[in-house]
Order: C-alpha cells, then structure tokens, then sequence
C-alpha cells in the first residue's frame, strides 16, 4: 500500500500539490512498469501543471514558458532560505483573479540578473534581482500577508520574498545568516523553516 505524507502545507505557495503530482507520477510508473525516461514523464507531467516537471528533476532550473521547459543552473553552495510560513494560506485562484486586475511588468534583464547571481553565490544580489509577477497581487489579495511582509521588512530592513502565489515569504541567506533573520522575525506569527541549498 501506498501512504503520501505531506510535509508541504497547502496554501503556502511551495508547490506542495505539484510536488505530490510528480510523486504520484513517479510511484504510478514504478507500480505500473511504465517507462520512467526523463522525456516521457516530463510530457506526462506537463499536462497535470506546470511547474510539476521541475518535482521531476533535482536541483535548480530555470523554467520558461508556463513554467514547463527546464534547463537546468549550477547548484549554488553555501547558498540558504530562511523560509517564513504565514499562519493562514492564500488560494491561488484568489490570487490570479487579481494578478488579471493587473500586475508590475517584469524588470529587463532580471532573469539574467538573477542566474548570475545565483551562479556566483552572491546572496545580495539574489536579494536585489527577484521578481514574482504575483507579489503585489497576492498582497492587494490578501491584505493581513501585506502586514506581514511588512513587519518583516521592518524588522530586517530589508524587504522578504514571496514564493509563487504566497502565503509563505523568504529570505535568501548565506551562510551563517540564518540565525539573525530567524531571531530578527522571532516572536511574529508564522513558523520559520531554514532550508540550505
């Protein structure tokens, strides 16, 4: 018998159900037999949603299109996460229903801002080139993830990310940085999470 334990929470923005998709993909061809090359599974993947061919793969990539096509970045040691779990979760429909009300343009030249920095470990430069287009939605959408951001940012004076439609924000950090940005959001509500690359 086959049991799927989520460690993701939903709502958080993590890729909890897209992560689950590809392991029930995974399980289904070694149960089934099926052939398990990269190409076929990716293809399969693709029509369930499109970040589950990355849940496919180890390691970084860099995802074009919807999110579908993957190539793949250099692991970038040293680098971490202070991931913080806001105490409620945001729906993503919600937020894409605002995302169409409209959304900032991304900045020109990010993306490739942000491979370099993540090629050379360069953790403030990680900081200064992120952009999710669905930020500013998912903040008008939920205006109590706003206060938080905002709390965050007050408290490391420094504004923090949000991963994919939210509710979870995140600093990138290099090592030994961890402990001040956990001890800088100590006592907020949420749970924090150091995630190390």
């Amino acid at each position: 018998m086959w049991r799927l334990t989520k460690a993701i929470p939903a709502g958080a923005g993590l890729g909890g159900g897209s992560s689950d998709a590809a392991a029930a993909l995974l399980a289904l061809a070694a149960l089934l037999g099926a052939p398990r090359d990269a190409a076929s599974l990716e293809d399969l993947a693709r029509g369930l949603g499109s970040d589950v061919p990355f849940f496919l793969r180890a390691g970084a990539a860099l995802g074009r299109g919807r999110g579908e096509r993957l190539d793949p970045l250099p692991a970038a040691p040293g680098l971490g996460f202070v991931l913080w779990l806001a105490p409620f979760a945001c729906l993503t429909p919600r937020v894409y229903a605002e995302a169409a009300r409209g959304r900032a343009p991304a900045p020109p030249g990010g993306l490739a801002r942000v491979c370099r920095a993540l090629a050379a470990g360069d953790v403030e430069g990680l900081r200064q080139a992120h952009f999710n287009a669905l930020g500013i939605p998912a903040l008008r959408a939920y205006p109590e993830l706003a206060d938080l951001a905002r709390a965050g940012e007050r408290r490391l004076g420094r504004p923090l990310a949000l991963s994919g439609s939210g509710s979870t924000l995140y600093d990138v950090v290099g090592p030994g940085e961890a402990p001040a940005v956990l001890e800088a959001l100590a006592g907020l509500p949420g749970e924090r999470v150091v995630v190390h690359a």
